[in-house]
C-alpha cells in the first residue's frame, strides 16, 4: 500500500493533475450558480421563491406570491391582489465573464434568459379598496413569458432584480392576450 502512494506522489504528472483540479474547483466554483432562498418586493408584486440550480449556468425559480393590479369591471374599480404561482428555467450567460472581470456572483448576481410559466388560480384574491365583506374575482389564467433578466447585489443578501419581457396569457374565458412581464424590485437572499 506505501508503495502506490509513493509512487503517486512521485510522479509529477499526478501532483499537476491533482493541484489543478483542486484549483479548478476553487476558482470555477466560484462563479456557478448557487441553491436559495428568498423574498421579492417590487412592481405590483410580492413573493417569496426558492432557486434551484440544475448545472453550473441553469437554474429554475419556483415562486408562490401576490400580484397587485387595477381592475374596471361592472361591479368592480379598483385594486385587487391575486395569488400566483411560477416556475421559471433560467439561463445565466455572463457568469464566467463576470468572475473573470472580478464582479460579485454571489446571491446568482448575472445576467439571464429565462422562460416564466405563471399561474393565476384565483384561489386568494382581495380588494385594497372595497370591504372586506366583498369578495372580487380574478380569471384563472396561465402565462407564457420569455423573459429577459438581471441580478445585482447591493449589500450582503441585499439585491436588485429586473426582468423584462413580453409573452402570451390564456385565462378561463378562452381568451388569448399579449402580455408584458416588466419586474424592477428588491430581494432579500437567505
Amino acid at each position: 500500500a506505501l508503495k502506490w502512494y509513493t509512487m503517486l506522489i512521485n510522479n509529477n504528472k499526478t501532483v499537476v493533475y491533482i493541484a489543478t483540479l483542486f484549483w479548478s474547483i476553487c476558482v470555477f466554483g466560484q462563479g456557478e450558480l448557487k441553491n436559495n432562498i428568498s423574498i421579492k418586493a417590487g412592481t405590483l408584486q410580492s413573493s417569496i421563491a426558492y432557486e434551484y440550480a440544475i448545472s453550473p449556468r441553469i437554474l429554475v425559480s419556483n415562486t408562490v406570491g401576490i400580484y397587485y393590479s387595477y381592475h374596471e369591471a361592472w361591479r368592480y374599480h379598483g385594486w385587487l391582489g391575486t395569488s400566483f404561482i411560477s416556475i421559471t428555467p433560467r439561463y445565466y450567460y455572463n457568469l464566467s465573464r463576470r468572475f473573470r472581470k472580478g464582479k460579485n456572483t454571489a446571491n446568482n448576481a448575472g445576467n439571464y434568459f429565462g422562460l416564466e410559466f405563471i399561474l393565476v388560480p384565483d384561489v386568494f384574491t382581495f380588494s385594497l379598496n372595497k370591504p372586506r365583506a366583498y369578495r372580487p374575482s380574478a380569471a384563472r389564467t396561465f402565462f407564457v413569458l420569455p423573459t429577459y433578466g438581471l441580478r445585482r447585489n447591493i449589500i450582503a443578501g441585499l439585491n436588485f432584480d429586473f426582468d423584462l419581457g413580453i409573452g402570451i396569457s390564456f385565462d378561463e374565458y378562452k381568451e388569448k392576450r399579449l402580455a408584458p412581464n416588466i419586474f424592477a424590485g428588491l430581494s432579500y437572499v437567505f
